[in-house]
């Protein structure tokens, strides 16, 4: 079996996913609490290539869940949304 993740420290991946928290999540479904917890799946695969780090995931994979919270946080800041969600 293959997946794909996102990839936090691509900056178009990270926009995207913003707008899709904004759009669906905040906006369509009006959720103010949601896990984005990425440590509870084990986190990235090592072996993954990231923007930030093409060529050596491991190094990555213990920020990748910060990278993640981060942009939740900020789509919730964007939209306006950072006192009542938590």
């Amino acid at each position: 079996n293959q997946c794909g993740i996102l990839d936090p420290t691509n900056p178009t991946a990270a926009s995207w996913f913003k707008q899709v928290i904004q759009q669906e999540v905040l906006e369509y479904a009006n959720a103010s609490f949601w896990i984005a917890d990425m440590a509870s799946a084990g986190g990235p695969p090592m072996e993954g290539r990231y923007a930030s780090a093409p060529n050596d995931g491991l190094a990555f994979h213990n920020s990748y869940a910060e990278a993640w919270a981060r942009i939740n946080r900020d789509a919730i800041k964007e939209a306006g949304r950072d006192g009542d969600c938590f």
